[in-house]
């Protein structure tokens, strides 16, 4: 909602409750705003109707706020998103990761095993090594994931 739409609902009201105070009182319009401000337009107009369907009296802002469906940036977040273009590209991207880190994971993994170092994060934690003490004995003996995996990962083959 808008200011706009706001005076817009009032000319609406002036039609149903001509000269009541609340129609002219200062500041009423943005207060109107302020309670109203994150429904559409639409979803508050069906609100007001519904009120006048069942109610002679001057409407507050309140009473039609709970009349509305949930805001519209709620509705929007609550609401599955479907994939765009950019949530494929990501996608792909996070595959070819995931496969360049397979890879490397498979090549370190004998090599770890020679060092005397366990392979993988669950085999550090079946032999009692915290993850941060793994992950600092791997890039002590040069055997943790390089970091040309991840960049190789998120460039296009």
């Amino acid at each position: 909602m808008t200011l706009k739409d706001v005076h817009d609902l009032f000319d609406l009201l002036e039609i149903y409750f001509s000269g009541h105070p609340g129609l002219t009182a200062k500041n009423i319009r943005s207060a109107w705003l302020s309670v109203l401000e994150p429904y559409s337009r639409e979803d508050v107009k069906k609100a007001i109707t519904q009120y006048l369907r069942s109610s002679t009296n001057f409407p507050r802002p309140q009473e039609i706020a709970v009349l509305c469906p949930a805001p519209v940036a709620e509705r929007t977040r609550a609401e599955p998103q479907i994939m765009g273009p950019m949530d494929v590209t990501a996608k792909e991207t996070q595959e070819r990761l995931y496969t360049a880190w397979k890879a490397e994971r498979e090549r370190l993994i004998p090599l770890r095993h020679a060092a005397g170092l366990p392979a993988t994060m669950d085999e550090a934690a079946a032999a009692g090594m915290p993850y941060t003490e793994w992950g600092l004995a791997l890039g002590r003996a040069g055997l943790d994931t390089p970091e040309r995996v991840w960049r190789e990962g998120v460039t296009k083959p």
